[in-house]
């Protein structure tokens, strides 16, 4: 026994490297719908099972990540003070700073919500096509775990042209919502089609899920503010010191909260006309 031995054992346990994860790889690459209609089918051989592929695309995450930062290209996480002349700091630019730290201390939180905002959309824009909100729940973790890998081998290719001399250009999260949205376009036309209809809605449920997450984001940045400042006024502006109500940080919040209002509401009136 040696200590390689331990952990390439642990990572061939984590990615299933000798049967699963190499060929659902491939099959979402090249052949998206079809690799989604097999597993839904019940035919699972050969396929990795979809929360252990959204756990290894959150590892590549973290390691690509962090190698970043270990040669020089990203920048280390550091909290800006953000305070003023006499001492005290603006509420909602913590309340950012936090979030940061949450997201740094359980990466994989924000890609569970993701994953589960992304099911959530599908089950509800093909509501006739899955039998179990489970089925809805593994199609949204395949997706999203295999639009995280594609973005990082985009990233991962950007750097590589930046370190062999070329422009320094970055993935922005834009991109990110346009390769993502694109992406379950293509996996739902070919998974629930053919025909227009289904890439669209495929398309707009991988953006939604991006705009509910962070819609959760904002509201829980305005929440934090309003409470650093509430509960410390000696130590934090709400927002600066010529003003910023707590009246107008909850408006705030109450749009960021809109998307998940309109969703929920939807989801109402269907089971209603039920």
């Amino acid at each position: 026994m040696s200590a390689t031995g331990v952990i390439g054992g642990f990572l061939r346990e984590l990615v299933d490297v000798e049967n699963g994860f190499w060929p659902t790889f491939v099959g979402l690459t090249l052949r998206p719908g079809k690799t989604l209609q097999k597993y839904l089918s019940g035919v699972r051989e050969g396929l990795i099972s979809p929360g252990r592929y959204l756990l290894a695309a959150v590892v590549v995450y973290v390691g690509t990540d962090q190698v970043g930062r270990w040669i020089g290209t990203e920048p280390p996480p550091v909290a800006s003070p953000h305070m003023m002349a006499d001492g005290k700091r603006e509420a909602l630019d913590v309340a950012g700073d936090y979030s940061n730290f949450v997201v740094e201390q359980a990466t994989i939180l924000p890609f569970l919500l993701l994953t589960v905002l992304f099911a959530s959309s599908l089950q509800a824009l093909f509501r006739d096509r899955f039998s179990r909100g489970a089925e809805a729940l593994a199609v949204g973790s395949f997706l999203t775990g295999h639009a995280v890998l594609l973005a990082e081998g985009v990233g991962l290719a950007l750097l590589g042209a930046r370190l062999s001399g070329g422009p320094s250009v970055e993935l922005s999260f834009r991109a990110v919502v346009v390769l993502i949205a694109a992406y379950a376009g293509i996996a739902c036309w070919g998974c629930f089609g053919p025909g227009r209809k289904a890439a669209l809605k495929g398309a707009f449920g991988g953006a939604w899920a991006l705009v509910e997450l962070s819609s959760i984001v904002g509201v829980a940045s305005a929440g934090t503010a309003v409470w650093l400042a509430s509960a410390y006024p000696d130590a934090y502006y709400l927002i600066n010191p010529g003003g910023g109500q707590v009246g107008g940080l909850l408006m705030l919040a109450g749009v960021f909260s809109a998307p998940l209002l309109l969703h929920a509401g939807v989801e109402a009136l269907t089971t209603r006309q039920k």
